[in-house]
């Protein structure tokens, strides 16, 4: 969602930031440079994102990520909420998942 409507960066608190940012893989490489974009030219379609990324290693990645969704879907700013909340959720999710098998 944020690949494509990064205005949405905005909408998120600096915690959700720092945890998107320190994402494994190219995940986080993305999330960082979206950090860094926004700080300094501000929000941006995803066409002169697409663009500006080519030159990222992980470029490729985030493009074809893109390329394969369902155009018809139009996410909404809802849809990012509930998302971060998941996101913020699965440590616990699998804290209480390795106490359980312990018992």
């Amino acid at each position: 969602m944020l690949l494509l409507h990064g205005a949405w960066w905005d909408a998120l608190g600096a915690a959700d930031h720092a945890m998107l940012c320190a994402l494994p893989g190219w995940h986080g490489a993305w999330f960082a440079f979206l950090d860094r974009h926004m700080a300094e030219h501000g929000p941006v379609p995803w066409a002169a994102l697409r663009e500006r990324i080519g030159e990222e290693p992980w470029g490729s990645d985030a493009r074809a990520l893109v390329d394969e969704q369902d155009p018809a879907i139009e996410p909404a700013l809802d849809d990012l909420q509930l998302s971060m909340g998941q996101l913020r959720e699965a440590p616990k999710r699998r804290e209480a998942d390795r106490i359980l098998r312990r018992l």
